[in-house]
């Protein structure tokens, strides 16, 4: 938790720390209730196992209102678009249905290599996704 409290700092604070760039460097600052570990705590709650501090604005500060603990798949839909796209593929599970800002999209596996349709409505994934499962049983069928 400590650690976690120092990182953010360091990143907002330090123009020497090589995140900077990415933080302080495009004006995200650390409110100054936190620069007591305490009250940082305090307002946070201890870190849940597994999940991280994420900022719910990505181009927001670390405040109490813009913070939460988040999964790395939670952080991943919450970058910004340029360093999104490559992780998504990485870490989102074949199958999985989301909603980003205006279309709804579907990871599918295609040879190895996870890829996103893009849906205007959740049904239309749906119904593309029972299509490729349906296409996959009878291509194993057949021994294709």
């Amino acid at each position: 938790m400590h650690k976690t409290w120092l990182h953010l700092r360091e990143r907002c604070n330090n123009p020497n720390c090589p995140d900077y760039h990415y933080y302080g460097g495009r004006g995200i600052t650390v409110c100054d209730r936190w620069d007591d570990f305490w009250l940082f705590v305090e307002d946070m709650g201890e870190r849940p196992p597994g999940l991280t501090l994420d900022r719910i604005n990505n181009d927001g500060n670390y405040e109490p209102s813009n913070c939460r603990w988040a999964t790395r798949s939670q952080q991943i839909f919450n970058q910004r678009k340029g360093n999104r796209r490559k992780l998504i593929r990485k870490f989102i599970l074949p199958g999985t249905i989301r909603k980003d800002k205006r279309r709804w999209r579907l990871f599918v596996d295609l040879m190895g290599r996870n890829t996103a349709h893009s849906f205007e409505t959740e049904e239309d994934a749906i119904d593309y996704q029972s299509q490729l499962a349906y296409e996959r049983e009878f291509h194993r069928m057949l021994g294709l």
